[in-house]
Parts: structure tokens; sequence; C-alpha cells
């Protein structure tokens, strides 16, 4: 009888151990195929492309109809250090969908998959759409051109979500180490998740993404009860952005909308996003948050650097409820009103910014910060040392402009070389405090004596923006600072770049009592003080009343550009913080490649290119390559310029396509502008730019584009 039981234990349990399926071929169907061995896998089980489809190199699976999954499933794709098997739908088909269930949970978990030109004319997810009630894992994928094309016609602005991945209903989503480009939706132009308990997102790159309404990159939004807990770490998101069709409804998020119970980003960069202008019938309407919006309870953020974002109120953040954020750098970014680089609408907790840095940020009112409470809630917002400087406005508040009841209390803050056209750099509507030991350029009415006022930027002898050794750039003070130990002598909390050893210094950072610099070396470099001309190793020290303060040992290195074509892709050596810039070098039109800016670059005709290599103040160009591995003939669409040179307004018609956008740059590749029109004839306000030579990329609905010069003669 035992015997008996134990042969029937072992028959059931048969039934309980997953399959492993291998694709042997790249057909759309039959024996072999993906979509064959998916309709042949059940619950659990597992579907691999096999190694041997790569003994060829690259190949491409070619979708003309999704594959249904409508049960728990792993899919492992094929790559290796130099080819990939590739899953192309053809700019008609998404890729992977299930269907709405309640009967059982359905987990899935995919990896190494490389998923091109998907398009789900519907509603959801243009690559991939699941419904899961279980977990979802998206690993080591990569989505190109992948969107849900329908809402360009229809103007669903709620609906259509998910350019290349759509995720509901699951108890955990984790995305982990994907890269998202050029993907479009309504919503989410990249990444929808939606209903989910849990959300992580880890080591993404999200890189020229675009939504018609909100979250050009990532929109996690409408959560269970709006308790789901998000989690973004080690990400980039880079000239994502949030645009609009009618210039009537407006767009906000232009990275990231993040709706939940809370929220933590750290270790991430947001750099060149935008969500374009609109034209409201209500004038108190704005487009929000270049870089991110956030409605949480409480948004955590840390070690976050953003740079050259852009929207009309919050240029790089709009936050909805109560904020933490530390450790943060804010460069160059720009609102058309209110908050260049933050706007908090401050509601339920009170909140705090420590250890950040704002520097070279704009805005009409409150260059760097624009601040509300919640209609007169009372709660506080703690500003803890921070660095403001060179930030600017065009009406009021430089640096900052805090309205209504919001209590702000300002401990250990540095206001320097902060410039506006009308008042002084800090105004507050609601209830401003000095907690002590800050150093203000002008004299504020509510200083305390431990305050230093009369500050200048002379005085605070701050060093250039440069990666020291926190995460995030900051500017040191160099040793003839007058901030130099004369911080809060209670408060030995780290700064922004590390541990305080010593008296702490004013402002969001310092020097440690051994620093370690490395710094590009192009005519002369200036470092604690001194000046240098030459690569080498140096030491410096910094004396205070009360001894040896600081340490400071440079390694000053020259730029590395030399550029070699290895295997037809130019390539020039990658440095940490370098921006790169590719150019024709015997150009009679535009010298800069657009959208060319990483280290390597493949050019699709030939030519002679080189490369700006950009670091902190130092920018160098390699020696120009003759490149003959190709010869495309360029297909140019037609559009109409005028007039040129221009003065004030710039018109842009297109003869046969309707155009998408247009992206104003100027001749190192930075965006200034970006205008949606979705119509023939696009018209450029250039009243505000400085007179000389600009860059016009227009980008048609189809994704055709041409780069003109435009001349601003005045």
């Amino acid at each position: 009888m035992r015997y008996i039981l134990l042969i029937l234990f072992l028959f059931l349990s048969l039934g309980s151990f997953a399959n492993t399926y291998v694709v042997t071929n790249t057909h759309d169907s039959g024996p072999g195929s993906l979509r064959y061995m998916i309709a042949q896998s059940s619950d659990g089980d597992t579907v691999a492309l096999s190694p041997q489809l790569l003994w060829n190199g690259s190949d491409t699976i070619h979708l003309y109809s999704p594959i249904e999954a409508g049960y728990s499933l792993t899919i492992i794709g094929a790559m290796n250090a130099t080819d990939t098997i590739h899953i192309d739908g053809g700019g008609n088909s998404s890729f992977l969908y299930n269907t709405w269930s309640y009967s059982y949970p359905r987990s899935y978990y995919l990896k190494n998959l490389s998923v091109l030109n998907c398009n789900n004319g519907g509603r959801f997810g243009g690559a991939i759409y699941l419904i899961s009630e279980g977990e979802v894992v998206v690993e080591s994928c990569t989505f190109v051109s992948c969107k849900v094309d329908s809402f360009v016609e229809q103007n669903q602005r709620f609906f259509i979500n998910g350019g290349a991945l759509f995720i509901r209903e699951s108890v955990t989503s984790r995305i982990e180490d994907c890269r998202f480009v050029g993907c479009r939706a309504a919503n989410g132009g990249a990444l929808h998740v939606g209903a989910s308990d849990s959300i992580v997102i880890k080591g993404c790159d999200f890189i020229e993404n675009e939504a018609l309404f909100a979250g050009g990159a990532v929109n996690v939004s409408q959560s269970q009860s709006g308790d789901a807990d998000v989690s973004i770490e080690n990400c980039s998101f880079l000239r994502n952005i949030s645009n609009t069709i009618d210039h009537k409804h407006f767009a906000y998020g232009g990275a990231l909308l993040i709706v939940s119970d809370s929220a933590y980003i750290s270790n991430t960069r947001f750099i060149d996003n935008v969500v374009a202008e609109f034209h409201p019938q209500d004038p108190s309407d704005f487009s929000e948050g270049g870089a991110i919006v956030s409605h949480t309870r409480r948004l955590t953020c840390e070690s976050l650097y953003f740079a050259n974002n852009n929207a009309e109120l919050g240029g790089a953040m709009w936050i909805f409820g109560g904020i933490d954020i530390t450790n943060s750098t804010f460069e160059n970014n720009t609102a058309g009103w209110m908050g260049g680089g933050a706007y908090f609408r401050i509601t339920g907790y009170d909140s705090q910014v420590r250890n950040c840095t704002f520097t070279r940020n704009s805005a009409v009112v409150g260059g760097a910060l624009g601040g509300y409470d919640n209609y007169g809630a009372n709660e506080s917002l703690n500003i803890t040392n921070c660095t403001f400087y060179e930030n600017h406005s065009d009406s009021t508040a430089a640096a900052l402009y805090l309205h209504q009841t919001l209590m702000s209390n300002l401990s250990g803050c540095l206001f320097v070389e902060n410039t506006s056209q009308f008042g002084p750099g800090v105004v507050s509507n609601g209830y401003m405090s000095s907690v002590g030991f800050n150093a203000f350029e002008g004299v504020p009415s509510f200083g305390v004596a431990s305050d230093r006022t009369g500050v200048t930027k002379q005085d605070a002898a701050l060093n250039p923006l440069v990666l020291s050794s926190g995460n995030t750039p900051t500017m040191r003070p160099s040793k003839s600072s007058v901030l130099i130990d004369v911080g809060n002598p209670n408060d030995t909390s780290h700064c922004q770049d590390g541990p305080i050893l010593g008296v702490r210094d004013i402002g969001a950072t310092e020097g440690a009592i051994i620093v370690i610099d490395s710094v590009l070396l192009c005519d002369s470099v200036q470092w604690w003080g001194d000046t240098y001309f030459e690569q080498g190793v140096y030491r410096e020290e910094a004396i205070s009343s009360s001894g040896l303060d600081s340490i400071g040992i440079l390694y000053a290195y020259n730029l590395e550009s030399s550029l070699l074509n290895i295997n037809g892709t130019l390539t020039v050596p990658s440095m940490p913080s370098a921006t790169y810039q590719w150019i024709r070098c015997n150009s009679s039109g535009i010298p800069i490649v657009v959208g060319q800016t990483s280290s390597t670059f493949r050019p699709t005709s030939n030519g002679v290119y080189a490369v700006i290599i950009t670091m902190g103040n130092c920018t160098d160009t390699s020696d120009c390559y003759p490149y003959r591995e190709v010869s495309l003939e360029e297909q140019i669409p037609h559009f109409k310029i005028f007039p040129n040179p221009a003065t004030y307004e710039v018109v842009i018609e297109s003869e046969y396509q309707r155009i998408s956008h247009v992206r104003l740059y100027s001749v190192l590749g930075r965006t200034v502008m970006v205008k949606a029109d979705r119509g023939n004839r696009v018209i450029l306000d250039v009243s505000r730019l400085e007179p000389g030579v600009w860059i016009c990329e227009i980008t048609s609905i189809d994704g055709d584009r041409r780069s003109e010069k435009i001349i601003i003669s005045r």
C-alpha cells in the first residue's frame, strides 16, 4: 500500500515542475518560433531564445501580430557582448499581452529582451501589456521606438498609456537595468505602472521619450487606494518631453509623474527634460515639473542631479505633499513662471531641504525655489545647509519665494550673487525666520546675530561646480573663503559631500581634513586660491584660527581626446561627468550632429567628423576624422523657415508633413526652447534670445528630422 501511495505521489508531482521551451528560429510563427513556444507553454514555464540564434550575429524576429500570454511565464532573450536577437513589431504590432482575469494571480519574468518598433493602436502598452495580480520583473531589457500611436488622432488624454510597457494590478513591479529610447504615448512615454502595491525602478536609462500629457518617460499613478510605495534608484532621465498637441491642455512631468502614498528617489540624474509650453484659457494654469511631478503623501529624495530642465512651473520639480530632499544639486533649470529649480505645494507634513546646491537656475519669480503651503495648512519648510549661488529671476526673489502661510526656517545657508529685477533674493509672504549661521549678500529683516551679512562673491570664494567626494557636484569654498569654520558648531551631521571633520562651514559643502580632487586641465585651473598650468599632483593646506582645517590634494590631468574608429564606430575615451557633442568638420550648413552626445558615434553618412568634449568649464575638440564607411543618401523632409535672419519671431511651415515639435539649440547643442504644435505651422518667439547663430531642429509626426541654422540679429 505504501508503494502504491508513493507512485501516486510521484505521478502527481510531475505536473508541478516547470518546463523550458527553447526558441530555435526567428520566424513569426510555426514550430520553433517564439509565438509557437509561448503557445505550447503552461503556467510557470520558461520560454528561452536559443543562444545558437546568435551564431551568425544579430538577427530579428519580425512580428505581424501580438502574442498572448495568459498565465505566469518567464521569457529569456538572447544577447551577448556584441550581438542581439531583436523582437521587431514593424511599427504595426505590439509584442506581448494578456487579458483581464480575477481567477488567479499571474507573474511574469522578462530578461535580456530587445524590443523594437512596436505599436499598439489600442489604449495600453505599445510593446507589452500585462495585468498581473502577481509579480512582474523586467530585467536587462531594451525598448526602442515603441509607441501607442492612436493618441495622435484620438486625443484620449487619460487612457493611452505606456509607450513601451504597461503594467497594472501587480503586487510588485520591478524594472531593473533596462533602457527605454524614443518611445511615446499619451501618459508614460516609455513606462506606465498603475494599481501596484510596490514599484521598483532601478539602474534604468530613459532617453528621448515623449508623452502627450503626463510623464514624458514614466507615469506611476492610479495606485490601489493611493497606497503604493515607489522606489527609483540609480537611473538616468535624459531629454524626455511631456508634450501637448493643442496648447490648451497643460502637460506635466517632463520625465516622471508619481501619484502614490510614498516615494523614494536616489542617485538619479535628470538632464534636458522639458514640459512644452501651452496657451491656457485659464491664465492660472501652468505646465508643471520639467523633470518630476509628484503627488505623494511624502517624497524622499537623496543625491539627485537636475540640469537644464524646463517647465512653466517648477523647472526641475513640482511637488504636492511633503518632501525631504538631501544632498542634491539643481543647475541651470528654468521655469517660465515660478520656481526655476523647484516648486513646492507643501501639504500634510512639514518638509525639509538639506545639503543642496542651487546654482544658475532662473524663473520670473523665485529663481531657485518657489513654495506655497496648501491654502493655509500652516506646514513648515526647513531649509538647512544649502547653497544658493547665481540664481536669477526676471521679477522678484532670485533665490526663494515663499507665499501664503508657509512657515520657513533657514539655517546654515549661503545666499550670494543671486540677481533679480525687483526685490531682494529672499521674499516671503509667509513666516520666514533664521535659525542662525546663514550668510547673506544683503541684510534680511529676519536675520539673527549669528548670521553673516554683506557677503560678496569674492568673500565666498567658491570653486567651480565639480563632482568631488560625494554623489552630486558641489561648489566647495576655497581656502580664502570667509565661510570656513563659521557654521553651526553644534551641527556635526554630514554635508553634501560627506562627513564633517572639524567645524562646519556655511553652505552645502566644505573641505574635509583631506580633500582629494581630480580636475581636467585646459589652459589653467584655479584650485584653493592658486592657479596651475601643468598636469601633476599638488598639495595645499587651509589654516583656521583653531589650527589646520583641511589638506587638499589635486590631481590635474589633460583631456584625452584621441579619436578611434572601432568597427565603424567613432570612439573617444569615456570620462565621468563629461559631455560630448559630435560635429561635422567641413559642413557648409549645421556643424553639430543633433542627438549625438555620447562618447561613441556611428555615422549614417560619410563625412569628416570630430567631437567636442566638455567637463566643467573645460572644452576641447578632437582631431577631425574622415569617415568613409557608408554611403546613405540623407532624405530631408520639406520645411520652410522664415524670416532668416530674424528679429523677434521665426515661422516654420511644413509643405507635406505635420510638425510634432521644434527644438532650438545653442551652437554647442544646449536646448533653449521646445515647442510642440502637431500642425503645419509653428511660430517661435525669439525676442529674448541673444543675437547670433542658433540651431533649429524640426521633427515631424512621422519622426523625420531636419536641422537648420537661424540667425538672430537686431
